[in-house]
């Protein structure tokens, strides 16, 4: 899902919307970015939020969510 489809940038609420009608019921979702207040939004909708700082920190909080990689 692109944000022009949308109309829409982030954090507006409508992103995180249109993200989890098109995920369908998603309970494992998580939302990585670089910015964090994008992160946090997403985890207003129950999306798990990432901040990403680092390739290494990414990883970390990957496998703490008990991701495989």
């Amino acid at each position: 899902m692109l944000s022009y489809e949308v109309g829409q940038l982030k954090p507006h609420p409508a992103i995180y919307r249109a993200a989890l009608e098109l995920a369908g019921k998603c309970e494992r979702a998580i939302f990585i970015d670089d910015i964090k207040v994008n992160t946090d939004a997403a985890q207003v909708f129950g999306i798990r939020g990432i901040h990403f700082q680092s390739a290494e920190q990414l990883k970390r909080d990957l496998l703490t969510l008990g991701c495989r990689l």
